[in-house]
């Protein structure tokens, strides 16, 4: 749990590579897993590097499936007449990711 709480923290400021490596001099540093950081340091940075990108691509592609619906949802909204302060009220979201929507669906038209 350490090293993914400095990870997490230091990947915030720098890349996540340069974080890695930064985590696992650090816990070497301070004793923490260094043994096996010793031995399994290329490992371990492939690793998570790879876990964190297959990580970040499930995250995306829930955010596009999210966004995938409330377009949809807007869509049919607009078929039915809805305004776009009926469709903020009814689907209870802010009236500029409403707006933004139904600008790009314009332009797909």
């Amino acid at each position: 749990m350490i090293f993914v709480d400095k990870v997490r923290r230091y990947s915030q400021e720098q890349t996540l590579e340069d974080a890695v490596g930064r985590t696992i001099q650090e816990c070497m540093e301070e004793d923490v897993m260094t043994d096996f950081l010793k031995r399994n340091r290329a490992e371990v940075v492939k690793m998570y590097l790879s876990e964190y990108g297959e990580e970040r691509q499930r995250e995306f592609d829930r955010e596009e499936g999210k966004m995938e619906l409330l377009e949809e949802l807007i869509r049919k909204k607009l078929k039915k007449g809805y305004s776009k302060e009926m469709i903020v009220d009814s689907l209870e979201i802010d009236s500029d990711t409403v707006e933004t929507i139904i600008s790009a669906i314009n332009i797909l038209k």
